[in-house]
This record gives C-alpha cells, structure tokens and sequence, in this order.
C-alpha cells in the first residue's frame, strides 16, 4: 500500500507501477494550504488511459476514510484492472476532486505503469 500526501498549492505528477493482475491500493490526503480538505460530499474521479480504461468513482473503486475532514481517500486497483495488460510504456492517468460547492480541481497527473508479473498463478 502506498501513501502519497498531496497539496492543492503546487501541481502534483505521480507516476505509480503496478504488476498486471494483480491488486494494489494507493492511499491519497489532500491538503490545501496546509490543512486537510473536508471530502464531505465530495466527487472524486481517477482514469487511467490504458485499453479499456480504468475508471473509478467513489463508491466504484474510490473510498473515503473517515473522518472526511482528514482530507484521506483511497483509490482500488483490482487485478481485473491490470489483467491481460503488459505496458512497457506508461499511459497518462489523472484524479480529479470536485469539494462540495467547490471548482473540480486535479489531485494529480502523471503516469500509470503495469509492468509484467513474474507469476502467472501464486
């Protein structure tokens, strides 16, 4: 599990690897200004462009962790997202944030490997 703490003051690339099939989860808190933002009510939206994308939502792939006001949320990838795939070159992803009331804003950019597994069963 990685944990990535991520500030709305500065853009932020985050490149993350993967091993296909199988499932991963990357734990993000955002900060604005210093202080962790309120996800109550909150959309939050990740895509990785690989074929067929990778899309999640929250409830879909996407949890918050509460306290909501801590700011903390989780994005799940299973190993059906990177099955079948062998990316020897990165693909665009990107998360998104839209606040309650509020502009969406990026939460990061960057690249998403899914490099070959080793093993085929465990």
């Amino acid at each position: 599990m990685i944990t990535t703490t991520l500030d709305f003051s500065a853009p932020t690339n985050l490149y993350v690897i993967i091993r296909a099939g199988v499932w991963g989860r990357l734990t993000v808190q955002v900060f604005q200004s210093g202080v962790p933002v309120d996800l109550t009510g909150a959309s939050i939206r990740y895509v990785a462009n690989t074929s067929p994308q990778i899309i999640k939502t929250v409830g879909v792939g996407i949890a918050t962790v509460a306290p909501l006001t801590n700011g903390t949320f989780t994005i799940t990838y299973l190993a059906a997202d990177t099955t079948g795939k062998n990316l020897t070159q990165g693909v665009e992803h990107e998360c998104k944030l839209q606040l309650f009331g509020g502009e969406p804003v990026c939460v990061f950019e960057g690249k998403l490997m899914i490099e070959q597994s080793l093993f085929t069963v465990v």
